[in-house]
């Protein structure tokens, strides 16, 4: 589904959700937003490929003062990858995150981060944190197959901008992790 507009969670905290798709999933589907003054608390969110936090699938738009305690799993379907803390994926428009900070757990296989799981279009991080943790689920060379495993972003396919961020959390998997970008 998708959410276009503007979401202004007025620093209000959602917590106990439990959510499991086949597919990708998020606190919004797909949304080309923006998202503000919200906390994602205790919760629990399962999918496949393009699982994340607060968006699922693609997020473009702006992000500001979000915080998410949650632990993301895509571990559902065929596909277990794209696995991000806040954001499955940033894609599409120039997508802005500022005062954000992720403190869950990520797992997935490749492709996972502590904000995004990979982003195909600019992205800057303004004053973010993470300290959080990052799991990918391989742990060795199967056929060249290799974690793209990162605090912020598992995998960089576009600039990715840094403007006084922190990461702080752990990064597992083998090949291309990163405490930063994978």
């Amino acid at each position: 589904s998708y959410f276009n507009g503007t979401f202004d969670g007025q620093m209000h905290t959602i917590s106990g959700i439990y959510s499991v798709a086949t597919y990708g999933n998020g606190l919004f589907g797909y949304p080309v937003a923006t998202i503000k003054n919200l906390s994602l608390m205790d919760s629990y969110i399962q999918g496949g490929e393009g699982t994340g936090g607060i968006a699922g699938w693609y997020a473009e738009g702006t992000y500001h003062t979000l915080y998410s305690n949650a632990i993301v799993k895509a571990y559902s379907g065929a596909s277990k990858n794209h696995a991000g803390g806040l954001f499955a994926l940033t894609t599409g428009a120039a997508t802005t995150v500022t005062n954000c900070w992720f403190d869950g757990e990520v797992i997935g296989a490749k492709y996972v981060g502590g904000m995004t799981s990979f982003n195909s279009t600019a992205v800057t991080f303004t004053d973010c944190l993470s300290t959080g943790t990052v799991k990918s689920t391989i742990t060795t060379n199967s056929n060249s197959n290799y974690s793209h495993a990162g605090g912020f972003v598992g995998y960089a396919n576009a600039n990715v901008t840094l403007v006084d961020c922190v990461e702080a959390g752990s990064v597992t998997g083998y090949g291309y992790t990163g405490t930063t970008i994978g």
